[in-house]
């Protein structure tokens, strides 16, 4: 997307990337990057025009500005092609929000059709999936306990070894989601070779988190501080003004 929109600003100089922006049509098969396709396609064994994604990209151009609604289509026919997994899908629509961010786009409508992607084992009778809090995650939660995460010692520990060995994989979107009061911290710095800074970059990185994600984290661990109340209320004015200022 950077290159996409690399160079777009008004006659004053704003960069029109950075402003905030809304989308209400946006196709999920139409929104891949070329070396997605590209890594996604190999794993399928599908056939590419070919395998740069600079290349691969110009190809999407070439076919869609060819003038015909059918060469337009056929570019769908790889995207679509690359999307008939859980794992396919998942890593789309992940990418598709990050990119989506990246654009500036702070909220978005996106359109897909489940029936193109039957064709790799998925149905459209895939179970639901739901989480359900037990009597315990549950307690947790209502006393908005501090969970403290460290998600690069987490990895190399295999404490999230349940869910995957990718930091994507982690749980801890899934907590921030459902209301947890998630904290992130760095566990052992020289062990991890890490520092709160990088641990955040990573997560935002992961998760298309922003600034007031992030704040909402430091709040967050401000909050479960082993500190009097007042002493707590003081650290998270501290946190508020920095966001505000930098």
């Amino acid at each position: 997307m950077s290159e996409q929109n690399a160079g777009y600003a008004l006659a004053d100089g704003t960069d029109i990337r950075a402003l905030p922006k809304v989308s209400l049509h946006d196709h999920l098969d139409g929104g891949l990057r070329p070396s997605t396709v590209i890594e996604l396609g190999d794993a399928v064994g599908l056939e590419l025009p070919t395998t740069d994604p600079v290349e691969l990209a110009r190809w999407f151009g070439e076919k869609s500005n060819s003038g015909s609604l059918v060469e337009y289509l056929k570019t769908f026919d790889l995207t679509t092609a690359v999307m008939q997994t859980r794992e396919g899908l998942t890593r789309v629509a992940r990418e598709f929000v990050q990119d989506l961010g990246a654009d500036g786009v702070v909220y978005g409508e996106i359109r897909w059709a489940p029936e193109q992607h039957v064709n790799r084992g998925l149905s459209l009778d895939d179970e639901n999936t739901y989480v359900t809090l037990g009597t315990l995650s549950q307690w947790v939660k209502d006393r908005e306990i501090a969970l403290e995460t460290s998600p690069t010692s987490n990895l190399q520990t295999g404490a999230i070894a349940a869910w995957g060995t990718d930091i994507l994989d982690h749980p801890f979107d899934l907590l921030y989601q459902l209301g947890f009061r998630v904290t992130v911290n760095t566990d052992n710095r020289l062990m991890s070779g890490t520092t709160l800074t990088r641990e955040l970059s990573i997560l935002a990185d992961a998760f298309a988190y922003d600034r007031t994600d992030l704040e909402i984290f430091q709040l967050n661990a401000a909050a479960g501080a082993f500190l009097p109340l007042e002493e707590r209320e003081e650290l998270a004015d501290i946190i508020t003004a920095g966001f505000e200022g930098s």
